[in-house]
């Protein structure tokens, strides 16, 4: 993951910059398939991971 700007971030997504921000900053909720996107976008994968609760 290199120094991206949002826009080039952004770009690669196909997107608009104000979406990266705002995966960046945490705001909102967005889906799985733009996590992916923006993932792929920095050079990285997204992982999804379930683990059984462990009993108190």
């Amino acid at each position: 993951m290199g120094l991206e700007t949002q826009g080039e971030v952004a770009a690669r997504m196909g997107t608009t910059q104000s979406v990266a921000a705002r995966i960046e900053s945490g705001r909102g909720t967005p889906s799985m398939r733009t996590v992916q996107r923006f993932a792929s976008a920095v050079g990285a994968r997204a992982v999804v991971r379930m683990e059984p609760l462990t009993a108190a």
